[in-house]
């Protein structure tokens, strides 16, 4: 029904999470390959659309090599997909050690962190380097003049997976003794980026003023980014983080669509909440009967 595309904005990715965990390594192969084949076609939309380097993609390609926007700017301006995909082959490469591949996949992650070098622009108020204008896939929010809007600059999920991206690429030169000069640049972009901030109720925020939620319930927890598939958060190392994680996980409660559900398992689990996460599974694995 979605003109025979795969969503990047979180669903191709939730199909490889188990991947390696599960003994199925070798069922990488399509990712990487399809990761591989748009940068190309991603080329000409950095360029045409933004006159940026490097390579972008937005919430849905395809075997075609679709790369743009997509039609609506609520949910078509998910800028960050790309930055989402090459966490793959970074988190490939540390569960395999395989540094062949990581020579095969270096310069992808590196011309997407290329392409977000030319994105991000300086925020006058704070002087951090913000993405934008761009959504938290797909969900909503009550601007100050009480219009209800996707857009914003700084979400916060976009910042949190380029936190990824530029810490991975500057780990992956040191792998394979890479100097490229536009290395000292992701180092730059990389300190000057927004930290995580959290709101006055505890939680989280998901953008970078506290909007009013359209729907608290949201399918999609974006924002949540940095404790998975992330590496940010630390129930240990990042308490004050875990525990504003806990409280957005909390306020969206267990309700959800399957592929939601099992994003909300992965984030209990992270947080070392066994049971919580065995009660989403249960809810998630239940019997359907025809009316």
């Amino acid at each position: 029904p979605w003109n025979c595309d795969y969503h990047t904005n979180i669903n191709i990715q939730m199909n490889y999470w188990p991947v390696d965990v599960t003994n199925l390594s070798e069922c990488y192969a399509p990712m990487t390959d399809l990761i591989e084949s748009l940068v190309k076609p991603g080329e000409v939309t950095a360029a045409v659309q933004y006159k940026a380097s490097g390579w972008c993609v937005h919430p849905i390609t395809n075997v075609w090599g679709y790369t743009a926007p997509g039609e609506h700017p609520g949910w078509g301006m998910h800028v960050a997909a790309g930055g989402w995909l090459c966490q793959h082959l970074w988190d490939h490469y540390t569960f395999t050690l395989d540094q062949k591949y990581l020579e095969r996949v270096y310069p992808i992650m590196l011309k997407a962190a290329q392409f977000y070098l030319d994105w991000l622009v300086k925020d006058p108020a704070t002087g951090n380097l913000v993405s934008g204008p761009a959504t938290s896939p797909e969900n909503s929010f009550v601007a100050p003049d009480g219009s209800v809007c996707q857009m914003s600059m700084g979400p916060s999920h976009d910042h949190q997976i380029l936190h990824e991206l530029f810490f991975n690429v500057l780990k992956a030169s040191e792998v394979i003794n890479d100097s490229n000069p536009i290395l000292p640049k992701i180092d730059s972009a990389l300190k000057n980026l927004p930290s995580p901030k959290i709101g006055s109720d505890g939680r989280l925020m998901e953008w970078s003023k506290e909007f009013k939620e359209t729907e608290p319930t949201h399918r999609h927890v974006s924002h949540l980014y940095m404790l998975y598939p992330g590496t940010q958060v630390d129930s240990e190392k990042t308490p004050e983080l875990a525990d504003a994680v806990r409280k957005s996980l909390e306020a969206r409660t267990d309700i959800g669509t399957g592929w939601s559900l099992a994003w909300k398992i992965n984030f209990w689990a992270r947080l070392k909440d066994g049971d919580r996460a065995y009660l989403l599974l249960k809810n998630l694995l239940r019997l359907v009967y025809d009316s």
